[in-house]
């Protein structure tokens, strides 16, 4: 590692002591192991130099940015500049000079050229040798890695150490990461995440798109005409109307998929042209005319798949997904990143994108959330206008209203007693645990950093903030379920049994016993795609009423939020849960998540049916066995085979809460850990950071590991999933790791040789293995199960499938993103993914991908890798067997 000279004292002077650093410095004696003493050793020193991990105009996107501002100047100085001077080119750091209309893959080759051959093939062992075997870190290594990310405090411990092996990889190729080395290492806000179908996160998308102002750059694996391009089409139908209603400058939209072309043979990045992509159903130039799109179509032949689904709009939100831009019966996660994050990843899709770019991108010039961050503010919940559609959002801010003009109501009376809430109102941490986590976003509600906490978390709300905040918590969980409760009845037909108010406007009575009238807009219809396809931002809405001043209707109400039992730990019903869903000192779920069905077009497309109670009251569990049938009919959204729900309890559903949005939080340290594409056939290229992440999760975790992929049969994952299960953690003795997998999913594609095997195939591997080393107890294996069902499915059968990557260690840290771990994604597509520091996020992550699925109860495999049915012992059917020639053709 270079350093800079040292300035010798004049003689007579005393050298002037050194000014303070981080880390502190050492004296020789103890700089053992550290970074100058592998130097000296003609050891590759294990992490990049800090110049090029902290020069922010060392990126791609500054250089992009340099080349727009000379194309600007060129533009504005033709005509009167004389033939002799330079104007297509402009200075940036280190002397650099950018021409315009450089493209991207030029400026990533000119800023980050690859070490000779021979420097590369020294350091290729030494990086293989530590992320194959592990290396142990010393303290002063791990402030090392820390000084080189642009994080807003000292991350832990476990994520510097996971943070390092990523490091490692960078020495060898600055972009193995696929982002400029400086915002590798970056921080953010998740305000929303998502688990939910396909249509759900597409409904976001489409929020977000027509709110655009200048730019929109999405990227996806898949684009196949479905209910989901109709989605994205739609909103860049509505974007299109808004802009040419403000009269606006048209607003540049980048599209980037992969579906393989002959070009790709010698050229990997193929321009689509209108008539291409017009029949996959996004829409022509001519209908869109104040927006100017621009596709692309990238494949690295023979394997290098472009698999990375994200969205960057006017640099200021980024949506990272497990799904394609297609309709599949699956469950996926996306999470709403903003802050310095969305620099990082609107980096890497730049890389990504490689070509020209005809129109440039506006915000390339602009401010960004790391060079002005004070023009990106974080808002959470309905202070964000990007969530504003979201139901719980749409619910939070009703109760404002409500609550505001009761208080009101209540000063101008003179009636400063009837403030006191009901007593079913009162939700403070002395009575109880909080059922639902709303009470943390009361005005005035502070988000400061805990003195003295090493990892920023917030402080606790104080008794007030508790009783206030539970008092909008009850009304908000009121508001949410009386929209519930009208569309289970809509579509059974059953309308007169709801207080109407007059001219749809919602009656609520206030704590001072006035009537207090507000207008709640219904749970949007997003979920089965009927409002995705109509054209609209704003989807479906209908008026709800509110709670009634007659007694019976108070009652009622009073009875439906009282009904729901919940635990401290999770705010839902008290039930066993796999390791890595509960540490006892972990911290409770705390996002804003009224528990919601998934919404759906009920009025039009149920059947107006429903089985009467066990008593004979059929107006008793009317509103939730539609709601049964609501989740089923959004779970079989993408379904070849729809099915019915299975299950006969309907309050299991009441926690299905697809939107989560998190309490308000500072930005914590987050780390892109990408790949790039690797077309060539074998399995060699393992030096990148989601490979080194992952690995390292394995490596380090000290309690346990939870994983949920549809896939698992990489050979470095299923060794490390055999190490950490037998000699993991601090004693040696091996941790417990959970794998939530998909029963059956791409078996075709799985089976083919060299790939690793089917998930059944490698679950009997892993407790074989393990089983010889009597640690086969440390290994838990769940098939996914439906959120509606009491078994497996097996994904042959196209009903319910689960697409989510996701990766949570010892509760503190988190990896999501687009990788599966198998070994084509292990070893060949091109990937993004990010890796968290922040346990109360990782907390809520794990708290909605339990109550979303009934994987944990239903799904657990024998230590022997067979499932079989808890009462009766009965065995899932096996499908047909899959020969290689079927796999291969089916792959073909």
């Amino acid at each position: 590692m270079s350093a800079e000279p040292a300035t010798m004292p004049k003689q007579g002077e005393h050298p002037a002591p050194a000014p303070a650093s981080f880390p502190p410095t050492r004296s020789a004696p103890e700089r053992r192991g550290s970074v100058d003493v592998l130097a000296a050793m003609a050891k590759p020193p294990p992490f990049p130099p800090l110049n090029l991990m902290h020069d922010r105009t060392r990126t791609v996107s500054h250089a992009m940015a340099q080349s727009k501002r000379a194309d600007e100047q060129r533009t504005r100085d033709k005509g009167k500049a004389k033939a002799e001077e330079p104007l297509d080119e402009v200075g940036v750091s280190e002397g650099r000079r950018w021409k315009a209309g450089l493209k991207p893959g030029q400026a990533a080759k000119k800023l980050f050229p690859k070490p000779n051959l021979a420097r590369r093939a020294y350091r290729r062992f030494f990086i293989k040798r530590d992320l194959k075997y592990g290396r142990e870190w010393l303290p002063e290594e791990l402030e090392e890695a820390a000084r080189r990310g642009n994080f807003p405090h000292r991350p832990s411990d476990l994520f510097l150490k996971m943070y390092a092996d990523v490091l490692t990889c960078l020495t060898r190729d600055p972009l193995a990461g696929n982002v400029s080395p400086a915002l590798i290492g970056t921080q953010g806000t998740i305000p929303l995440s998502i688990v939910s179908t396909i249509p759900d996160i597409m409904q976001h998308y489409q929020d977000c798109i027509v709110l655009a102002e200048k730019e929109v750059f999405l990227v996806t694996n898949y684009w196949q005409p479905s209910d989901s391009v109709n989605t994205v089409a739609s909103g860049l139908k509505e974007l299109n109307k808004r802009v040419g209603e403000r009269k606006g400058e048209k607003v540049v939209i980048k599209i980037m998929w992969d579906r393989g072309a002959v070009q790709q043979l010698w050229h990997n990045h193929v321009s689509v042209t209108p008539q291409t992509w017009t029949p996959l159903g996004l829409p022509h130039p001519d209908e869109v005319p104040n927006l100017s799109l621009q596709v692309v179509n990238f494949h690295r032949p023979l394997l290098g798949t472009f698999h990375q689904k994200a969205m960057v709009v006017d640099r200021k939100i980024a949506l990272l997904n497990s799904n394609n831009i297609q309709d599949r019966p699956n469950l996926e996660m996306m999470v709403h990143l903003e802050g310095s994050v969305v620099d990082s990843v609107y980096d890497n899709m730049l890389i990504s994108w490689h070509e020209a770019l005809s129109p440039a991108l506006p915000c390339l010039t602009g401010p960004t959330p790391t060079t002005h961050p004070d023009l990106f503010p974080f808002t959470f919940t309905d202070s964000n206008p990007y969530l504003a559609n979201i139901d719980v959002a749409k619910a939070a801010r009703a109760a404002r209203k409500l609550l505001s003009r009761q208080d009101d109501q209540a000063r101008k009376s003179e009636q400063t007693e009837s403030l006191n809430p009901p007593e079913w109102w009162r939700r403070t941490s002395t009575s109880g645990p909080n059922p639902w986590p709303f009470g943390t976003l009361m005005h005035g509600h502070g988000h400061a950093h805990a003195h003295g906490h090493p990892h920023g978390m917030p402080r606790q709300d104080s008794a007030a903030d508790g009783a206030e905040g539970g008092k909008f918590a009850a009304l908000v969980m009121q508001l949410v379920e009386k929209a519930r409760e009208e569309k289970a009845r809509l579509a059974l037909g059953m309308q007169g049994m709801m207080n109407q108010g007059q001219d749809g406007q919602a009656v609520a009575t206030g704590s001072n016993g006035a009537a207090v009238s507000t207008a709640v807009e219904a749970p949007r219809e997003s979920l089965a795609g009927d409002a995705a396809s109509n054209g609209s931002s704003d989807g479906s809405h209908t008026r709800v009423n509110g709670v009634s001043g007659k007694a019976a209707a108070g009652a009622e109400a009073e009875k439906r939020v009282l009904s729901i039992k919940t635990d401290p730990a999770n705010g839902s019903s008290a039930e066993p849960k796999p390791p890595g869903f509960n540490h006892s000192e972990d911290l409770s779920p705390t996002a804003a998540a009224a528990p919601q069905e998934p919404p759906t077009n009920v009025g039009k497309d149920l059947e107006p049916t429903s089985p009467a109670s066990p008593n004979g009251d059929s107006n008793k569990g009317t509103a939730s066995s539609a709601r049964l049938a609501a989740l089923s009919k959004a779970l079989n959204a993408g379904a070849l085979a729809k099915i019915d729900a299975a299950i006969d309890d309907e309050t299991l559903i009441h926690d299905f809460k697809p939107h989560l949005l998190h309490k308000k939080h500072e930005p914590f340290p987050i780390a892109l850990v990408n790949r790039r594409p690797h077309g060539s056939p074998g399995h060699n290229d393992i030096r990148c950071p989601q490979a080194a992440a992952w690995l390292a999760a394995l490596k380090f975790a000290e309690r346990d590991v939870f994983i949920q992929t549809p896939t698992l049969n990489a050979a470095p994952i299923v060794r490390g999933v055999i190490e950490a299960c037998s000699r993991g953690g601090k004693d040696g003795k091996g941790i417990l790791v959970t794998l939530f997998l998909g029963l059956g999913f791409n078996d075709k594609g799985e089976s083919i040789p060299f790939q690793g095997g089917t998930n059944e195939e490698v679950v009997f591997r892993l407790f074989g293995q393990l089983r010889k080393l009597g640690k086969e107890n440390n290994l838990h294996v769940y098939w996914y199960t439906g959120k509606d069902q009491i078994r497996p499915l097996n994904a042959v059968h196209k009903s319910r499938n689960c697409h989510i990557k996701f990766m949570s260690v010892d509760g503190q840290c988190a990896i999501v993103g687009n990788g599966n771990l198998d070994s084509q994604s292990f070893w060949h597509s091109q990937e993004a993914n990010i890796l968290i520091d922040n346990p109360q996020i990782v907390a809520d992550w794990m708290d909605q991908l339990r109550t979303n699925q009934s994987t944990h109860k239903y799904g657990r495999v024998d230590t022997d890798g067979i499932w079989r049915d808890p009462s009766t012992g009965e065995e899932l059917e096996k499908p047909k067997s899959i020969s290689c020639f079927t796999a291969m053709r089916a792959v073909i």
